[in-house]
């Protein structure tokens, strides 16, 4: 058993040599690193006994030996074990304990004292609870890692900049990436998002600053590239952002679909979809497509003669029906009476 698993551990023991380096198939190389031939295998079953406590899976042990091949000269019960234990004392359970080490590694080689503790102290004057941490840490595992120095001076911009305490925990538990963003960019997003005209005070401003701090130049230039495609002015485009920042983040195939459904298939104005940019960010297949064929089939029929786009998306299913259907069965979906349904069933507008 313990030799099987000393080689399941270390499947990258024939890619180290005289010179111990090492580069696994995530690309990432490794220099002057603890050899597996000087570890015992009891030490390695005595490891994998404490990780599969916290409940880690074999797979995850091997891949932590593969991106912290010197882990097994830790010391299992000063360096391991506390950290472990400190991270379930601030909230997290021993389920979301191993999906957070694999996501960052790192932090089985931070410090307590040096790292986590002072984090966890200013994490704690920025939210209300333990539960607030344990959410950021889930969204942003390298947060307890990061410079600390970094995320502390960006804060201070948003609160010299406007931004309320409250919008502060929000981005910090909900976008903490942006936080850990080099202060130089972070500051022309800030910079950016307020010559836009957004106003700091607001939630939106966070949505905005998120969307900037994530997104590239080069990313940026191809979304405005694509809506300039379908005759958006720049006028219209920032107008649809600052009304949905996330407008700017939709994927060039999503906007491409969804412009030329609208355009095409619904007759819609491209500055009619941007003055409700929302309408871009339903499903196709589940949402849009099914509703705006029965809103289509209606006003042939002439029995709607106006909608609004967003309303119909935006309505939950039962509404939809009850405003559009009249349905037979309560439990026959959208998508039964386009297919199969008569316009014995159809009402329009009430």
């Amino acid at each position: 058993m313990s030799g099987l698993l000393y080689k399941a551990v270390f499947p990258f023991r024939r890619h180290l040599g005289d010179s111990c380096l090492y580069k696994s198939s995530l690309g990432i190389s490794f220099r002057n690193v603890w050899a597996p031939s000087v570890i015992k295998p009891e030490k390695v079953e005595n490891f994998r006994a404490i990780l599969e406590n916290y409940e880690f899976s074999d797979t995850q042990i091997s891949i932590l030996a593969k991106l912290l091949p010197n882990i097994f000269s830790f010391s299992l019960q000063n360096n391991i074990l506390p950290k472990l234990k400190f991270f379930l004392s601030i909230g997290l359970s021993t389920s979301e304990l191993p999906k957070v080490i694999m996501v960052n590694p790192a932090l089985l080689s931070g410090s307590i004292e040096k790292q986590f503790i002072p984090c966890y102290n200013y994490l704690k004057t920025l939210v209300n609870s333990d539960e607030d941490i344990v959410r950021t840490i889930k969204r942003s595992p390298r947060i307890f890692s990061c410079n600390l120095n970094i995320m502390v001076s960006n804060v201070e911009l948003l609160a010299q900049a406007g931004v309320p305490q409250s919008f502060i925990s929000y981005i910090l538990t909900r976008y903490p990436h942006s936080l850990q963003m080099k202060c130089d960019k972070f500051k022309r997003s800030v910079d950016k998002a307020i010559k836009m005209g957004f106003d700091p005070s607001t939630m939106i401003f966070i949505r905005a600053i998120y969307v900037l701090c994530e997104m590239s130049e080069q990313a940026w230039g191809s979304r405005i590239k694509v809506y300039r495609r379908f005759g958006l002015s720049d006028t219209e485009i920032l107008s649809a952002f600052r009304s949905h920042p996330f407008f700017m983040k939709l994927s060039e195939e999503k906007i491409m679909r969804g412009m030329e459904f609208y355009v095409k298939e619904m007759s819609c104005s491209p500055a009619n979809v941007a003055r409700s940019p929302i309408v871009l960010f339903y499903n196709m297949e589940r949402r849009i497509i099914p509703r705006c064929r029965v809103i289509k089939m209606l006003m042939e029929k002439g029995l709607v003669k106006k909608y609004s786009l967003a309303n119909v998306l935006a309505c939950t299913d039962e509404q939809f029906l009850k405003r559009f259907l009249v349905p037979p069965r309560a439990d026959c979906t959208i998508e039964y009476y386009f297919h199969y349904g008569s316009p014995y069933f159809f009402c329009g507008n009430k």
